[in-house]
């Protein structure tokens, strides 16, 4: 009988995975390689733990010099694992159109939070979002008060002062602004943990901000 292939390419991907012990050399299919794939994706995790952020050395039982095949096939595998909330985080997101791309700073750290955002990265989606709003904020107030005043400022005093005094935003927009602010703090500043649950929320704030300040 003819095998049901899984109905998503990253899930088919991610079974043909199995099949390798160390790419290119392939295995059976069964408990104990996959017993064995676990353990050493687990050793190189600690291991690449290690190297991102100068946490204690594991003891390792092999040498601590990152083959890059066996490097590339366990990020291939925990990638292809990913793919399916990545999937689902990119269709959470708004259909926004801006017409045209007024500032340029703004629209990079915008776009590097989305990505943040569907890489599964709340935390540098925040601040992203949080440093996009704060840039185009900066655009809109200095057309009337100057670069030199504006760059002076701290974001409480641009959104405070400078944005409701103007009337850049309307009363949901201010509140919008001031939610990326404040989550934006609280990231930077005292508790991340609860990023994850606000980033999405966050990042569809700052992106609606950034739209209703077109042409200002």
């Amino acid at each position: 009988m003819k095998s049901t292939l899984p109905p998503r390419l990253s899930q088919y991907l991610l079974l043909e995975s199995g099949k390798f012990s160390f790419y290119p050399a392939t295995a059976r299919r069964s408990r104990s390689l996959l017993a064995f794939q676990k353990k050493y994706d687990e050793k190189f995790r600690q291991l690449a733990e290690w190297r991102k952020t100068f946490a204690p050395r594991p003891q390792q039982e092999w040498d601590d010099d990152l083959v890059p095949s066996f490097v590339d096939q366990v990020y291939c595998r925990d990638l292809l694992r990913a793919v399916p909330e990545m999937v689902e985080r990119t269709r959470k997101l708004a259909q926004l159109t801006l017409p045209e791309i007024e500032d340029q700073k703004s629209f990079a750290y915008l776009r590097e939070a989305v990505d943040c955002y569907i890489r599964g990265l709340p935390q540098a989606a925040i601040a992203l979002s949080r440093a996009a709003v704060e840039a185009r904020l900066k655009v809109a107030a200095s057309k009337q008060y100057g670069r030199k005043a504006v760059d002076e400022a701290g974001l409480s005093k641009i959104i405070n002062d400078f944005a409701v005094r103007l009337r850049l935003l309307s009363r949901s927009g201010q509140q919008r602004v001031k939610k990326v602010k404040d989550a934006g703090d609280k990231v930077l500043h005292s508790d991340p943990a609860e990023a994850d649950t606000a980033a999405f929320e966050v990042l569809e704030a700052a992106r609606a901000v950034i739209l209703e300040l077109r042409g200002r």
